[in-house]
Formats: structure tokens, sequence, C-alpha cells
């Protein structure tokens, strides 16, 4: 029974598909089905009931008792594997787009290159999934915009805040400004629509000329910053990115009158059991925040 079989498995009994499977694990999704079908030929039976177009896989009464059994089965070869060398380890960290992208990745690369001995994994997820995989014990740590409640084996800690501007593909004369604008002057049936949450969705459906889904709904920054090139978009940013877009001249950032409500970050992590890997997580845990913290743009909790 190979560990990439398990981790296939539990990847996606959290996600319920091999589609959101192989984003995860980095896989083509016909790896991840044979790697299904290779456990449960090992097995001597069915995880999965699959019907003919019909989505999400769920799990059979035999795949729901396996599932334990699979999550202890990886947490205990990653142990062993901790035995070899104890400076030596894999961390995987799984976080959300915008964090991932345009905050984080100079600590990345800093830490990589200051701890040689740790095999640095990042995963790019949604906050569903970024809580599927510390969950399930394949992240170690993640960070997420939208939690939910799930089991009390998770830890989860607001961490900051950050605020939203208004940004539309419009020459800047002076830049490093910003502006201010009323959202009630925007055309909102104009709008390309990150996926911010439902407090984002209830702030922008209170004026009245919002219409409910706004000329498209993107869900990674980069698709929004791209799609801005046709006259009259405009999109919601966060924060951490603003600074960069106001110094440019082919961007218009504005403050809004009436700002939606602050995104708030949270750290996710499991509770602390006798993780072999706690003092390699601690390490760059305590580093990550220490290198948030020189943005101030950001509002600690």
């Amino acid at each position: 029974m190979n560990i990439k079989s398990l981790e296939a498995f539990i990847t996606i009994a959290k996600g319920h598909t091999i589609t959101q499977a192989s984003r995860a694990l980095f896989l083509s999704q016909s790896a991840v089905s044979i790697q299904l079908s290779s456990l449960e030929t090992e097995l001597g039976y069915r995880l999965f009931t699959r019907k003919k177009g019909k989505l999400p896989l769920q799990l059979t009464e035999r795949g729901k008792q396996f599932l334990p059994i699979a999550q202890k089965m990886l947490e205990l070869y990653n142990e062993g594997l901790h035995l070899k060398n104890d400076d030596s380890c894999q961390l995987t960290f799984a976080g959300v787009d915008t964090v991932n992208s345009y905050l984080l990745p100079p600590f990345f690369s800093a830490f990589a290159r200051q701890n040689r001995n740790v095999k640095l994994h990042v995963l790019t997820l949604n906050s569903d999934e970024v809580l599927d995989m510390v969950e399930s014990g394949i992240a170690d740590l993640g960070f997420v915009f939208s939690p939910e409640k799930r089991s009390s084996n998770l830890v989860i800690e607001p961490f900051y805040t950050e605020r939203f501007y208004m940004v539309m593909c419009r020459e800047n004369p002076h830049p490093g400004t910003i502006g201010t604008i009323d959202p009630q002057s925007l055309d909102f049936s104009r709008e390309v629509c990150l996926w911010m949450g439902d407090s984002y969705l209830n702030w922008r459906s209170q004026w009245q000329n919002a219409n409910q889904d706004g000329y498209m709904r993107v869900y990674t920054l980069e698709l929004l910053l791209k799609l801005l090139n046709e006259d009259g978009l405009w999109g919601t940013v966060p924060q951490l990115i603003v600074d960069n877009l106001a110094q440019r001249r082919d961007f218009t950032v504005c403050e809004y009158t009436s700002p939606p409500p602050d995104r708030v970050a949270y750290k996710v992590k499991k509770r602390a059991s006798g993780n072999p890997k706690k003092n390699v997580i601690d390490k760059f845990e305590n580093e990550m925040d220490n290198f948030i913290k020189q943005h101030k743009f950001l509002e600690l909790m």
C-alpha cells in the first residue's frame, strides 16, 4: 500500500471530486484515478460510489470506515520519515491565491534559502480546500479568508485585516495617488467581481444600481487585473496590492467613501498532539508572522 494512494484517497474524500484532488496534489486526473483504483484493488472493496454523470463522489460505508485509518497511516508515515533525520522534513503550506501570489512569495524564498533541510511545498487553493488539507494532515499550516466551523482538531485564529479599494484601467495622471469614490456612482453591471466572501456580496447588494453577478465573476486576482482592459470595467481589490497599482499610469485606484467590511485573514493548523515536525512548523509560523508584521498596511489582530 503506497503513500501516494493514501494521499489521493484522503484528498478525494475531502473534496469529493478527482478534479479538485488532482489540483491539490499536483497530479493529472488520470494519475489520481490510477492511484485510487490501485488502492481499491489492494483493499478488495470500493471506497467511493460511482454513478455516471453524477458528482460529487460519495464514500461507501467501507470508505467511511477506512478514512480515519488512512489518515492515521499517513500521520504515522510522516512521523516515521522524521525519525530518519531530525533536522530534515517536508513542510506543506496551503494558502489562498492572494496570499500565496501577492503577499508571501518573498517569505517563501527566504525561508527555503535559509532552511535547506526543509522541503517546502506550497499549495494554492480556495479556503474550503485549505481547511480540508490541514484537517486531513496533508498540509501542516494554512491561510484562509472564509473559515467555516470544523472539527475541534483545528485551531483557526484571526491574524490580520485589510481594506478594499476600487481599481479601474484608466490613465492615472498622478501615479502614487489614491482618490475617493462613492459606490453609488459605480455601474455594478460593469464590475469584474472577484469572489471575496459573503460579506462583500452583502455590501454590494445594498446599492440601488447593483445587479447580482456584475459583468463577470472571477476567482483569482491575477485574472481580475488582466480583464480590466475595457473602458468602464472596474473591480475591487485587497489592500496588499494597492500601493503597486497606484504607482502605475494605466490604473486608477480609489478608496470607497462607504467601504465594504474589512477582510479578515485566519491562520489554520492542527492542535499540537506530539507532531514530530512541531519545531519546524513553529519556526515557519514565527518567521511568517514576523514577515507579515513588516507590512504596516495590514491591521494585526
